[in-house]
């Protein structure tokens, strides 16, 4: 007699115990094929967890203030996006990635007491503008279009937000409403396209108009800030060229205290650079002046800034040192800094004085006599080289690489002496500088290849898409530079490299 079986229970090889009731249905037991795939969307749920944050929750127990209080660590994500504290993701994001409070949290014990963290515990707007910023940067890093879509909504916001103030014109909020323009460029550029790698410009454009309705005590009492707007817009015309920027024809020294008058050399270098762009100008505009005085001019800034770099304080000082990691030190050489604010006026010296001898190399067979274009063009050739070499030295000794900010006590209180350390690290201002090192007449593949790597690492690590696009524009520059190319004038080289040099360094 054949014993009562369900074609399941035959499957399964099981004894069939019959219909069951609704109660043991709803609770049943689960047999051995069951279980073993239930398990496994469990493992791959939990893979997928991982990997929502990993490059968030990667951080390691890094924490933010928000309205006086220490939120959740990144380690602790909740496991599905629309869990998630948007705001705080993106906030954990920018730290780690863009701010040296990370860089001086891997030192520990060290106090973080940086007014521009302050800020954003207590702006609301200003916290969703930066983490705008921070989540663009991690829908990059994870190819996330949700990610990116609330990136694009807090981005939109804050252009409303400062749109409402400027129509309001209350002074009082001039400063948030700087640091929010500030946040919107670097949203640009995080979220770079080929169709959009100069719309930074138009927010910097923004700030400049912004500035000349401030008043006049608002960069008197910044100057810091006013110095690096003011490299910012130089930068800006290495890139684009044409004529004298007019945010920096009416251009006067800010007031500098004196407890801080070992500033002074940054205000003598912007000086020098301004002669040098409106030489520049000048020669997109043939009619404006002899080309035969031109290289007299040049040579001139080349003689004041080679003047400038042997006359500074102690405070642009720094140790050299040396690593086996050749991939992440070019050559394996990066510096210690007295002062990182200091290490960054340096970069702009570096990039200026480059663009000097480039200019010089050009001019020098057209205009100078036989004996002396053979002395000015091996002179300015080797400058070329060794600013290329020394600018990418000193990137590398920026907070590019986890491995650097893993500093002992002793050598980050080097880098921190007069414990004014700039809350961001500096790595926008960076990708333009190895842009010209990588593209500088002369200089060896494995520089070039030593810069297309950086960028590389700072697009695929860092969420920056305008390092991925000036990666690939680099590229192209080399392989198809013709001799003609390596004469042109510098301004269009640069202008060929369109890249944001947005000078990300607030001070209190």
């Amino acid at each position: 007699m054949a014993i009562p079986a369900c074609s399941q229970c035959i499957r399964a090889g099981k004894e069939c115990v019959g219909y069951r009731d609704e109660l043991p249905l709803l609770f049943r037991d689960e047999n051995d094929r069951t279980i073993r795939r239930a398990t496994a969307v469990k493992v791959r749920s939990r893979a997928q967890r991982k990997d929502a944050g990993s490059d968030a929750a990667s951080l390691p127990d890094l924490q933010l203030m928000r309205s006086g209080h220490w939120t959740t660590t990144a380690t602790s994500l909740p496991s599905t996006l629309p869990c998630l504290d948007m705001d705080n993701l993106g906030l954990q994001v920018f730290v780690y990635h863009f701010s040296t409070y990370a860089w001086a949290g891997r030192c520990p014990p060290q106090p973080i007491a940086s007014p521009f963290m302050h800020r954003i515990s207590e702006n609301e707007t200003l916290r969703s503008a930066v983490a705008s910023v921070g989540l663009a940067a991690l829908s990059n890093i994870r190819k996330d279009e949700a990610i990116l879509r609330g990136a694009r909504q807090r981005y939109g916001q804050a252009i409303r937000v400062i749109q409402n103030t400027l129509r309001s014109k209350k002074a009082y909020l001039l400063e948030g409403t700087m640091k929010m323009i500030l946040m919107v460029a670097l949203f640009e550029i995080v979220d770079a396209t080929p169709t959009s790698k100069l719309s930074w410009i138009v927010h910097l454009q923004g700030a400049a108009a912004l500035r000349n309705r401030s008043p006049r005590d608002f960069f008197r009492k910044n100057h810091r800030s006013h110095i690096m707007f003011t490299f910012t817009w130089i930068f800006k015309y290495f890139q684009t060229g044409g004529r004298f920027p007019l945010e920096l024809e009416n251009w006067s020294a800010p007031d500098i205290p004196v407890e801080a008058d070992d500033d002074f050399p940054a205000i003598s270098l912007i000086e020098i650079l301004l002669k040098f762009i409106r030489l520049q100008a000048c020669l997109a505009d043939r009619n404006d002046q002899p080309l035969g005085n031109a290289l007299t001019d040049a040579l001139a800034c080349e003689m004041q800034l080679e003047v400038w770099s042997t006359s500074l304080p102690a405070k642009f000082g720094y140790m050299e040192k040396v690593s086996t990691d050749t991939s992440q030190y070019f050559h394996g050489r990066f510096h210690l800094y007295e002062d990182v604010w200091a290490s960054r006026i340096l970069i702009h010296y570096l990039v200026g004085r480059l663009l000097v001898n480039e200019l010089i190399l050009h001019l020098a067979p057209l205009y100078a006599t036989p004996t002396e274009q053979i002395l000015r063009t091996a002179q300015a050739s080797r400058t070329i080289i060794q600013m290329a070499v020394d600018i990418c030295v000193a990137a590398a000794s920026q907070p590019l690489f986890l491995d650097y900010m893993s500093l002992n006590r002793r050598d980050y209180m080097s880098l921190n002496r007069n414990d004014a350390m700039p809350p961001l690290s500096g790595v926008f201002m960076l990708m333009y500088p190895l842009a010209v090192a990588a593209t500088a007449t002369g200089v060896s593949d494995d520089l070039h290849e030593w810069v297309l790597h950086t960028l590389d690492h700072i697009g695929q690590t860092m969420g920056i898409r305008q390092a991925l696009l000036m990666k690939a524009e680099v590229a192209q520059s080399y392989q198809h530079r013709s001799k003609s190319q390596i004469c042109c004038h510098p301004a269009q080289a640069s202008s060929s490299l369109e890249n944001p040099c947005l000078q990300m360094t607030m001070h209190a």
